[in-house]
């Protein structure tokens, strides 16, 4: 009975072995010309569609893609498991496009220059992008475009009285000279007021302008609507807009028409046009890994926990010129309308190079995510309030090490942070469309001890009364700002940390060097702020600011050498983010970090 119950014993024990072992990591290959009918786990027999890849792996497979451009979306439908991620990366490190548009043929001559192929496809108003020669073309405009990059389009003076009612504002614009309801039907865009963000509307009438202005009666505008002047253009209105200079387009009924460099046929161009939203679509799924990718005319979809998305380079994100909100879009993130939309915890983007996009390149909504060593660039070219990279929903995040620069408004925005930590990185040049803006913006927030630390942060060219290198703007509280080299914001309102309202608990700003901008505490709080004086409820000190004569006690501000000089003035050698008694550090994906710090 005993060796009996022994046996029986060692039996149930080996099966139950055999059900919980996990099964052996498989490899599957796939190739544009292979074919899902193959089993896909030899080099010879590839699949074909990342839709059948992801229908056979199972947690801790990897699928290795041969080099080739792929007119499909990337879409998990399960997840991986801790140590046991599912895994798509090219095969030896061949090149793999994601491509989220389609080729475009069968042109024909309509006339003038102009050329036309039957396109069936509309991602819907404002959402159509079309590129040539793999750069993206401006849809056809008034004033006509010069060129192809989105921030420098040519506008014309625009006026809207401040008074117009949402839904039936008069847009005031000089040089509309058009027959009546000529502009009926398409949309202007305008930056006018304030300028803190772009505004759009639809025309429902029009009136020409000769002696006087001409006139835009317009319906369905975008929130918030400005009152004041500023500058515009419309959009939408159809053949007549081809008319002007070339390299522009317009798509009508089922087929798009393109006028390019004065005539020439595009047949030979390489023509596309945008039609799926995204190139990879994480699905909420979590433990996957999609490394040494590029992505082409499409957004990715984060979601998940414990993701990884490293060493891809994605361009022109996400495209759009009609929306209904400029101050916050809404969930655009989560409708393509945002570069990178990541939603989980414990994610990481790395080593990524994320160019073009409408609305933001990186939406934060998570906790415990790691955004490090990446190149963002180019991003909000719609004007609104979007950035290079947004904490919509943060948590103990750390965005580091990373190069981030040309965007419409800010370049970081944080909204709902929580012990969050920007350090290492290498900021600039935000305000290419808008105005009341900083390299880091944030309005309202509570920070809740978020850290902004150990970063360059400079060259703000928007316009006054308010360019900033960090702007806590109105009823913020509980930012640390600390150890940055912040510099190069011109004019009257250029500040180096901009403060307005500040509430408890009080920011605290300090060890920063500053030149060519404003010192810290030098910029009042709003008068309309608390009574109880807001302006003292910040701490600042030990903030090297140096004028406009950096020269004199920095070693080399030209080749971004803030160390201190031996022997300048000031004599205390703990001012500033490089404190005679500390080591160098570097921001930037190129950057390298420096002594541990103290004062923790």
């Amino acid at each position: 009975m005993r060796g009996l119950l022994g046996v029986t014993g060692v039996a149930l024990l080996a099966g139950m072995f055999a059900w919980t072992a996990p099964l052996a990591a498989r490899t599957y290959f796939l190739a544009t010309n292979g074919s899902d009918a193959n089993r896909g786990t030899s080099l010879s027999a590839p699949l074909k569609t990342f839709a059948a890849a992801v229908r056979l792996m199972e947690p801790g497979d990897i699928c290795l893609v041969r080099g080739g451009v792929y007119h499909q979306t990337l879409q998990f439908r399960k997840s991986g498991e801790p140590g046991r991620p599912i895994e798509f990366a090219p095969y030896h490190r061949e090149r793999v496009i994601i491509d989220g548009a389609d080729p475009v043929t069968g042109w024909r001559e309509r006339r003038g220059g102009i050329y036309y192929a039957p396109m069936a496809w509309s991602l819907g108003e404002g959402l159509n992008q079309v590129f040539v020669k793999g750069r993206m073309i401006l849809e056809a405009r008034y004033p006509a475009p010069r060129g192809e990059n989105p921030f420098h389009t040519r506008s014309l003076e625009m006026a809207v009285p401040g008074k117009a009612l949402a839904g039936d504002a008069i847009v005031v614009h000089r040089h509309l000279f058009k027959p009546v309801n000529f502009w009926k039907g398409s949309i202007v865009l305008a930056n006018v007021g304030y300028g803190w963000n772009w505004q759009c509307a639809h025309v429902i009438g029009s009136t020409p302008g000769r002696l006087r202005p001409g006139r835009l009666r317009v319906d369905h505008t975008s929130r918030p609507w400005f009152g004041g002047i500023g500058r515009g253009y419309l959009i939408g209105f159809g053949l007549p807009a081809l008319t002007g200079d070339p390299s522009s387009w317009v798509w009508e009924a089922g087929k798009l028409y393109l006028r390019w460099e004065y005539g020439k046929n595009p047949a030979s161009l390489g023509v596309q046009a945008k039609r799926r939203a995204w190139c990879v679509d994480f699905r909420g799924h979590s433990w996957i890994t999609v490394r040494g990718f590029q992505f082409f005319a499409g957004a990715v979809r984060m979601a998940g926990d414990h993701d990884v998305l490293t060493d891809c380079r994605a361009r022109y994100l996400s495209q759009f010129t009609y929306f209904r909100y400029g101050e916050h879009p809404g969930d655009g993130a989560n409708s393509g309308l945002d570069g990178v939309y990541l939603k989980g915890d414990h994610n990481v983007i790395s080593y990524c190079e994320l160019a073009w996009s409408a609305g933001s390149g990186v939406v934060l909504d998570g906790q415990f995510n790691l955004i490090t060593r990446n190149v963002i660039r180019d991003c909000d070219y719609a004007g609104l309030y979007d950035a290079s990279l947004v904490i919509s929903h943060g948590g103990h995040d750390r965005i580091l090490f990373n190069t981030m620069f040309n965007a419409g408004r800010d370049i970081i925005e944080i909204s709902h942070p929580d012990a969050d930590r920007i350090e290492y990185n290498d900021l600039y040049r935000p305000g290419l469309l808008c105005r009341d803006l900083g390299v880091i913006y944030t309005d309202q927030t509570n920070g809740r001890g978020t850290r902004i630390e150990y970063n360059w942060i400079h060259d703000n060219p928007a316009p006054v009364p308010a360019n900033a290198g960090v702007y806590l703007d109105d009823y913020s509280r509980d930012f640390v700002v600390d150890h940055n080299v912040i510099w190069g914001m011109p004019g009257r309102g250029g500040a180096g940390v901009l403060i307005n309202n500040p509430l408890l608990p009080p920011h605290r700003i300090f060890n920063n060097t500053l030149f060519f901008c404003r010192p810290v505490g030098a910029d009042l709080a709003d008068p309309n702020g608390p009574p109880r004086g807001s302006k003292i409820l910040y701490k600042h000190f030990n903030n090297l600011w140096l004028g406009n004569h950096p020269g004199r006690v920095l070693r080399n501000f030209r080749r971004n050498d803030f160390q201190l000089k031996p022997g300048a003035p000031p004599a205390d050698r703990g001012k500033g983010a490089y404190p005679l008694a500390g080591r160098d550090w570097t921001a930037g994906v190129d950057g390298r970090r420096g002594a541990p710090r103290s004062g923790r």
